[in-house]
């Protein structure tokens, strides 16, 4: 396969304008070995994906399952802290309306309607 095949098909595939065959299938030991082999070899995940008709993200999720790469623990996302007080304006807004700045322009433009 071309690189110019591989960019559009992993566009199409990215687009979900491609369905891969092998989605949700379980993973056969033939499939597990070349894995394997090919990511040992450094071929790159949306090869391997489009080389197994697979996703991107159910091959990268395979490689961590199979040990042959870890995740950084410290490139995670921080989880925002659920305890910090909500500032919006919908209404489960949890701050007193009376009080903030924000609610009172709402207000005003809703009267102005």
């Amino acid at each position: 396969m071309s690189d110019e095949e591989i960019r559009q098909k992993t566009i199409q595939m990215r687009n979900g304008d491609m369905r891969m065959s092998r989605d949700r299938e379980y993973w056969t030991d033939e499939e597990k070995e070349i894995l394997g082999r090919e990511y040992k070899n450094g071929t790159s995940i949306n090869e391997i994906a489009l080389m197994l008709n697979r996703s991107e993200s159910a091959v990268h999720q395979k490689i961590e399952q199979q040990g042959l790469c870890v995740r950084n623990p410290f490139s995670m996302r921080k989880r925002s802290d659920s305890k910090k007080e909500r500032k919006c304006l919908c209404e489960t807004c949890t701050c007193d309306r009376a009080l903030c700045p924000r609610c009172k322009v709402y207000e005003t433009i809703l009267e102005d309607m």
